[in-house]
Order: C-alpha cells, then structure tokens, then sequence
C-alpha cells in the first residue's frame, strides 16, 4: 500500500509539473504579445546559470492608480503577496503602460495578473507579475548588461511577453528600443540644475525621423516618485496644456546611429514646477529634494497623418534617467 501511495504522490506531482509546463507553452504560442519596458539589473546567479534579473517600468504603481480594495495603499497597509491585476494601455510602440491596479479581474481589456511585493509606504505600490527573471545562454547576462548604456545614452531593453486571457504573462524574449535617451544637466555655482541638453540616438539598423516641437514641446516634465518621496509634490506648470500641431519643420531624420540634441532652459517660465499653495518656481530652487525625469512624447500617429517624412515617424515614450540636485541618477 505505501508503495503503490508514493508512486500516486509522484505521479501526482510529475502531472502537475507537465500541465504547468504544457500551460506555459500554450500561452507562449497563442497569448497576446506584448512589450515590457525595463532596465537588467544583476545578471548571473551560481545557482541558477545566467539570467537577468528586471525591473519593469509598470513594477511600481502609483497609489492614485488603485482602485476597490487597494486605495489602502496610501496608508501603507497593502500586505505583500496581495494579488492584484494591472490594467494596460498600449502604447504606439509596441509597449504598455498601467491605467489602474485593481483586486478584482476586470472584466474586459489587456491586463496582467501580479502580486504585490514589499511595502513601506509611499506613493508607489511595487508589483511582480512573475516574469522578472529571464534566463539566458551561459556568459550572455553580463554581455546583456554591457550592452544598454552606448556612450552615455540609455538604450532602453523590452522584455516580449506572451499573456492569456486571465492575466498570466510567459517571457518569449526581448528586443533593445529602436530609440534611446541621454541627459547632459547645465547647472548653477551652486551645481542646482539650470537647463538640460537631451540626447536622442537612433539605435535601431533603420532610419527613423523624431518630432521636435518648438520650445522642446516634444518633451515634459515629470517628478520623480520613486527617488525622493517628496518630489512627486511638485507639478510642471504646462501639464496639460495643448502644444501646437506639428509640421514638416518639426521633422529631424535620424541614420542608423546618428544622435541629435535638444537643450531646454529651465530657467524660462514655460518649464517652472509648483506645488499645491506655492508659487511657480525654476528646477534650482526645489534645492536638493526636487527630483525629476523628461519624457519625450511626440505627437500621436493620427497627429501626424498629414505629414510625409522621409523616414518612419517613432511613436511612443521615452523616459530619461532621474535627476535633481544637480545630479543624475
């Protein structure tokens, strides 16, 4: 009898292990593809063979993105391993990004199924959706590594996943962005941040043509959430406000590998941050507590259906590192 129960208990196990893995397939060949944002971090593990371990742009939501249950996370009280489902918007690349974070299934749209991880307060609630860790070839997570920063710009990485009607997210692989970011601060005596020279780079193998508005409309300000807790307080002063409609003179066309510069002086009242009862004030006197990154959000394919350009127009977001302080991070 206790033969014939170890071998049941095995057998049990073993089928498990196949619908597993027979689940994971399926959703691999037949889930919907989409692009996760994300920068490796810690490649190469001794027990486990190479892998990179990724941080996701949509693993940290923002508290006022939690609906039903989870507007307790303004308090700090959501409970690690709480499951929880990401509602996305898909971006005009190919990427996504979180619209609300809800406890309950919805009922319609593209979502992922994740769990809250550890938490102490804050405006950022962290979610793992069960594909932060991507296994590769022995010796390429460290080449993986090396290969993102190309002189001085970040090349952002975007993880394939495959996902299933319920949520469940399976990587398939990963591609590098076809555009990528750099910053340059300008700073003060005091080394406070005065003005930003942006880089853009073509890092794709095809030309591609960016739209760069007047008065560097193409890009907005944004606080920084998850490197100090206080400065996601402070709001730029045109959040919100309509740009002008762009037009061939907008139009810069990018080689494979060529780079142009945009410089923003955030010293002018166009680009001044506030808080709630204050004055508008420039970057430098938000003194050491201010931290912020840049979003180059060009206009909408649909903005720029009457336009010809001599090269695909790239459609998306792109997020520059954070700075404040007079540093970067």
């Amino acid at each position: 009898m206790r033969k014939w129960l170890v071998i049941l208990v095995v057998a049990a196990q073993l089928g498990a292990l196949a619908f597993m893995a027979g689940s994971r397939e399926w959703i691999r060949r037949y889930g919907r593809t989409i692009y996760l944002r994300t920068a490796p971090v810690d490649p190469r593990d001794a027990f486990r063979g190479d892998y990179v371990r990724l941080d996701y742009e949509i693993g940290r939501v923002r508290t006022n993105l939690c609906r039903d249950v989870l507007p307790t996370a303004v308090q700090g009280r959501v409970r690690r391993g709480t499951e929880v489902y990401a509602s996305l918007r898909l971006r005009e690349d190919g990427t996504v990004d979180v619209q609300s974070l809800t406890a309950g299934r919805p009922d319609t749209g593209l979502f992922l199924y994740g769990r809250t991880d550890a938490y102490y307060g804050g405006r950022q609630v962290p979610v793992r959706y069960g594909v932060e860790a991507y296994f590769v070839q022995q010796g390429q997570g460290s080449e993986l590594e090396r290969a993102r920063p190309r002189d001085g710009v970040q090349i952002p990485l975007e993880m394939e996943v495959a996902v299933s009607p319920s949520g469940t997210a399976v990587l398939k692989g990963h591609r590098w962005g076809p555009l990528g970011m750099g910053i340059t601060l300008q700073t003060d005596t005091n080394r406070l941040t005065r003005g930003v020279v942006i880089t853009l780079q073509n890092a794709s193998t095809q030309a591609l043509t960016i739209v760069d508005l007047p008065a560097g409309r193409s890009f907005r300000l944004e606080a920084d959430e998850l490197r100090a807790w206080g400065s996601d307080d402070w709001r730029w002063v045109e959040a919100g406000t309509p740009r002008a409609a762009p037009d061939a003179n907008a139009l810069r066309v990018l080689k494979p590998g060529e780079s142009c510069t945009v410089t923003l002086d955030f010293t002018r009242p166009e680009w001044y941050v506030v808080k709630a009862g204050d004055k508008p004030k420039p970057l430098a006197q938000t003194g050491w507590s201010g931290w912020f990154r840049l979003v180059y959000a060009p206009p909408t394919a649909a903005e720029c259906a009457a336009l010809q350009p001599a090269a695909p127009i790239w459609h998306g977001e792109l997020l520059s590192r954070a700075f404040g302080g007079g540093r970067v991070d």
